[in-house]
């Protein structure tokens, strides 16, 4: 298969495509912008210099591009809603003691 032909699935489309924004939706990217800066900075001035801090810095400005990305982008068909139910717990096998 030629790949430069192939244009992938529509997800894939509907993942890469350019999305213009509203001004509802560009103001919800602002006010997300904003929030996460004060966290940034309430990082920056508690933490000490480091890896750890440049972590947590780089994950506050990934958390608001997927936020902004959710913003901005149609919902993917059958999106499933977001819910903060505990996961499911894996059933164990009862342990067996080997020792007799």
């Amino acid at each position: 298969m030629n790949t430069d032909e192939y244009k992938g699935s529509p997800e894939l489309q509907r993942r890469f495509e350019a999305h213009q924004v509203d001004q509802e939706q560009a103001a919800a990217m602002a006010e997300l912008r904003k929030k996460a800066l004060t966290l940034a900075a309430a990082i920056e001035l508690l933490t000490p210099p480091g890896r750890e801090r440049a972590n947590a810095v780089t994950a506050v400005e990934e958390a608001v591009m997927w936020a902004n990305k959710a913003i901005a982008s149609p919902p993917a068909p059958a999106a499933r809603p977001l819910t903060m139910e505990p996961p499911r717990t894996i059933p164990r096998e009862p342990e067996v003691d080997h020792r007799s």
